[in-house]
């Protein structure tokens, strides 16, 4: 199985958010090892600041028996324009419980020099705190709540002293086990009602196997899945024998080693998708 490339952009008038992923796999046995190659960049318009960093390897266990999970494995090092940079370690506790394997630790630092340091789970809340604190606390408050992440959703987590919280998950929906487990974002995101006057007809929400999917009628978003597969083998079997050479639409491949590879050309914004492909 060879994933795709996938590029993306989003903008708004406090920020813009850009990357590239192009997953590479690798199975063993009862995990997949996910390496996404991924490269992002942020930039904070109102700050004047510019973020750039590339993605972490990704395990996924127990892919055939058992339940489900995934780590995160490595160093996050985002890099800022200013000559900061934050440093973040993921670690693999071998442990069965995925929550207990998504600690976290990181530092943000400034000429060699720590000015915070930053703890949590990234399944549930991320912290800072100065390095004099995190120094004396940690392990204390590391063996006071590590079995607080293993509930589903994790009873109020007290912080070390002096931190600041800045970012912890919300809760899922009551009938999040009946939706796929979604959280109340991710239901969102697939919603097209409102947007189908603004979107290209390639866009993935208009897939007719997921909208079947989201009604429970399995067996018609098989039938559909296969439908869809299909055209997909036909459309590339013409394009070969016609010597087709596919250029993306909206982004352009960039030569340069920093940042996302594929750059967002703006036309999209033009919202002109006459020639969109018809590939549902």
């Amino acid at each position: 199985h060879h994933p795709p490339v996938s590029a993306f952009h989003v903008e708004s008038d406090f920020y813009e958010f850009c990357g590239t992923i192009s997953p590479k796999l690798r199975f063993w046995g009862s995990t997949v090892e996910v390496l996404p190659c991924g490269s992002f960049m942020l930039k904070l318009l109102r700050q004047n600041e510019t973020y750039m960093w590339n993605s972490v390897n990704v395990t996924v266990h127990n892919i055939v028996m058992g339940k489900m999970y995934m780590n995160l494995e490595g160093r996050l090092s985002i890099k800022s324009d200013s000559g900061k940079v934050f440093k973040i370690n993921f670690t693999d506790g071998n442990d069965s419980s995925p929550a207990q394997n998504a600690f976290i630790e990181g530092r943000l630092c400034s000429s060699g020099k720590t000015i915070r340091v930053a703890y949590g789970n990234w399944t549930a809340l991320f912290a800072t705190c100065s390095e004099k604190s995190f120094e004396k606390n940690y392990a204390e408050w590391l063996q006071a709540n590590k079995a607080a992440f293993d509930e589903e959703t994790p009873a109020e987590v007290s912080l070390i002293v002096g931190s600041k919280l800045l970012w912890k998950s919300r809760p899922r929906p009551i009938n999040s086990k009946e939706i796929y487990n979604f959280t109340s974002f991710t239901l969102l995101m697939n919603d097209p009602d409102g947007l189908k006057n603004y979107l290209p007809r390639t866009d993935s929400r208009f897939r007719p196997d997921i909208r079947l999917l989201e009604k429970g009628q399995f067996e018609e978003a098989a039938k559909e899945k296969e439908r869809l597969e299909v055209k997909q083998r036909q459309a590339r079997a013409l394009q070969k024998q016609l010597k087709m050479q596919k250029q993306p639409k909206w982004f352009d491949a960039k030569t340069s080693t920093d940042g996302p590879s594929w750059v967002f050309n703006r036309q999209y914004w033009s919202r002109d998708y006459d020639d969109c492909e018809d590939i549902f």
